[in-house]
């Protein structure tokens, strides 16, 4: 369930995301899903690492997103009175108080993965693949690492650039290639 309701999911507006985001956050939400990358069943390391990675990047996106937008913004007035308007105003302005802006609230979502251990347990991972998949490891660690100084030097820290870089070797699958490069980048 936390992995839809952190992922991009038709219909679903940003801020609705956004929102569900800061309410996993700030309910505890994360700690659980650490827990269970290390000791859930197959299935539900899977959903956790899914979860954990849309938590991530669909927040990075969304920054990236606003950088894009940010010469449209320039409506101020006409947002405001639109923020007015819209049902979910509401819940802009509880992510606003947690976070501050999108890229406060995923840096509060970096620091409590990397507080939690899912980077620690994502390189596990990596060193150890019966405990999950190495491709699904380095996709969270690209998203979770993703404009975070801190969460890279933890990631390489824990001894991740070897088994990243090993993930490059052209007999691995294509796409234990591509989220290796993606989290070595």
């Amino acid at each position: 369930v936390l992995a839809g309701l952190s992922g991009s999911v038709a219909g679903v507006a940003d801020a609705v995301r956004a929102a569900n985001h800061v309410a996993i956050l700030s309910s505890g939400g994360i700690a659980p899903l650490v827990r269970l990358l290390r000791s859930g069943s197959e299935g539900a390391k899977r959903h956790a690492a899914t979860a954990l990675t849309h938590l991530s990047c669909d927040l990075a996106h969304a920054e990236e997103e606003e950088e894009e937008e940010g010469s449209k913004e320039k409506k101020g007035e006409e947002a405001e009175a639109k923020e007015e308007e819209d049902p979910n105003a509401t819940e802009r302005r509880r992510a606003a108080a947690v976070g501050g802006t999108r890229s406060a609230s995923s840096k509060l979502m970096q620091t409590a993965m990397a507080r939690e251990g899912a980077i620690t347990a994502f390189v596990e991972w990596l060193f150890e693949p019966s405990l999950g998949r190495s491709a699904l490891a380095a996709q969270a660690l690209a998203h979770i690492s993703r404009g975070s100084p801190d969460a890279q030097a933890t990631i390489a820290e824990e001894g991740a650039l070897e088994p990243l870089v090993d993930m490059l070797d052209l007999t691995r699958s294509l796409e234990c290639q591509k989220w290796g490069a993606f989290a070595l980048a």
